[in-house]
């Protein structure tokens, strides 16, 4: 009865391996490809921000330290800055 009265879903239901569960195969490796490549990324972005991390707070250490010296010396020798 399926066969004639919808012949295309029973070309579908007849040969489901290729028009259900390839494309469902193949979403599932691109959904999962999607997820790894940002997962990475993020990872990549972690990792570059901790490499220089400790390097930019020490810069910003010796900016400050400049910015605190010359007030500080300018208030011992009496002269304005």
């Amino acid at each position: 009865m399926l066969k004639y009265s919808h012949p295309a879903l029973a070309w579908i239901l007849d040969y489901w391996t290729v028009t259900i569960f390839l494309p469902s195969i193949l979403l599932l490796i691109a959904v999962l490809a999607l997820v790894t490549h940002r997962w990475d990324g993020r990872d990549a972005a972690v990792r570059k921000r901790e490499q220089w991390g400790p390097v930019r707070e020490n810069v910003f250490e010796k900016i400050n330290r400049r910015r605190e010296r010359p007030n500080s010396a300018a208030t011992n020798s009496g002269r304005s800055p």
